[in-house]
């Protein structure tokens, strides 16, 4: 949807803009992010956290195996990343 369509409608956003002022506007997800040093580049951490939002609503609770395959493409589009 173009953005100027999107006024007023709620959207789950990864933007780490204000964080420092609004950090409790960060879902639990990003959070985790953050707290662990997990912040990569602004592609690789949206594909993240979009991938791993979808990954824990259809399991809230994942095994590491489960969490690995499920991000596994994502660090092959992105070289020297650790999963």
């Amino acid at each position: 949807m173009p953005a100027f369509r999107g006024a007023g409608r709620w959207r789950r956003d990864s933007d780490r803009r204000g964080a420092g002022t609004r950090r409790s506007q960060c879902n639990p997800l990003q959070q985790a992010f953050w707290d662990n040093h997990a912040l990569q580049c602004g592609f690789c951490t949206s594909g993240f956290l979009m991938t791993g939002y979808d990954l824990l609503r259809k399991n809230p609770h994942p095994t590491e195996e489960e969490v690995r395959h499920g991000l596994s493409e994502i660090s092959a589009a992105v070289p020297d990343t650790p999963i």
